[in-house]
């Protein structure tokens, strides 16, 4: 599990690396790191609070079910990649 939380960290930043342009790259890595380090600092006590609650770990494995739902749905309104080469197209046709 620990292989798969820190190889993602390098994909992450080849993904911003590769799609995000030159001048937002530092912007997009900087609002990435603080989203994260917001994001943990948020999520121990919150796993705290719902273990207390009467459904211990269960209500903590529910709220990430929902959590990753949620993920999953925000997904499936990224572009297609032929969405995506068709754009990368017409720019390139404007500019010629």
């Amino acid at each position: 599990m620990m292989l798969a939380i820190f190889g993602q960290i390098p994909l992450n930043d080849a993904i911003v690396g590769k799609y995000v342009a030159d001048q937002y790259r530092a912007r997009i890595l900087g609002v990435r790191y603080v989203v994260s380090l917001g994001v943990a600092a948020v999520a121990v006590p919150m796993i705290s609070a719902l273990h207390r609650t009467e459904g211990g770990f269960a209500n903590v494995f529910f709220v990430l079910a929902a959590l990753a739902s949620g993920v999953l749905l925000a997904s499936l309104f990224f572009p297609s990649r032929a969405e995506l080469v068709a754009q990368r197209e017409s720019l390139a046709a404007a500019k010629a």
